[in-house]
């Protein structure tokens, strides 16, 4: 129970960044409603809002994950309740995510006037194409790791080495956001942004000394 009220007032505490920096850039939300904004405009506002949350429960899922080893006994009380974290929030991220891609083609087929197929695929036509692209390869990436351990695809060495797809696809999130996401550089998110950095590099090279000790003890 402890481990769990704790994960809820991290998402509670995760919550306010990036809705007080949407509202700084957005200001009075009320105007989407109004018949001159352009079309869709809502929608890719929802979906900017989603995105910063992703983030967030994708940092939540790789610092879990990375700290497992100081985790389990001080917060959680058995493998089994770690596993049980982990999985919750691994299904998180990806809906999310999931949620995030589907508004954000919903917006753009609402301002074009046409199905926007194209954002399905990956494209290096133009800068900003090919910074979208890096979002949905990230997505691709997050779905082949969530894939392999749910079907239980091939070895367990293979189906770790697909798990730690997910570190790739935070890499290419990151560039997504930040390369073509003003919200990213705003607000309390720009802190955020940092605070994820260093916290995920101090994680990992944490894990990192304790697999070493671990090899040097066996």
């Amino acid at each position: 129970m402890r481990a769990w009220l704790l994960l809820a007032a991290a998402a509670a505490a995760l919550a306010v960044p990036p809705l007080q920096t949407l509202v700084l850039l957005g200001g009075d939300f009320t105007e989407y409603l109004d018949h001159e904004s352009l079309p869709g405009q809502a929608v890719y506002v929802l979906a900017k809002l989603v995105a910063l949350y992703s983030l967030t429960l994708m940092w939540m899922q790789l610092m879990l994950g990375l700290l497992k080893h100081r985790l389990i006994g001080p917060l959680f009380a058995s493998l089994s309740q770690w596993q049980t974290a982990h999985r919750f929030l691994g299904a998180a991220v990806l809906a999310s995510v999931a949620l995030h891609v589907g508004l954000f083609i919903a917006a753009t087929t609402l301002r074009n006037g046409e199905f926007a197929a194209d954002l399905l695929w990956p494209s290096l036509h133009g800068y900003y194409r090919t910074m979208v692209s890096a979002g949905l390869i990230a997505f691709w990436l997050m779905l082949v790791a969530v894939a392999a351990q749910v079907a239980g695809l091939g070895s367990a060495r293979v189906r770790r080495a697909a798990h730690r797809l997910v570190f790739a696809a935070l890499l290419l999130v990151g560039l997504h956001s930040l390369a073509i996401g003003s919200e990213t550089r705003a607000g309390w998110m720009l802190w955020i942004y940092w605070a994820i950095g260093l916290t995920l590099a101090g994680a990992a090279a944490d894990r990192l000394r304790h697999g070493v000790r671990a090899m040097a003890s066996a």
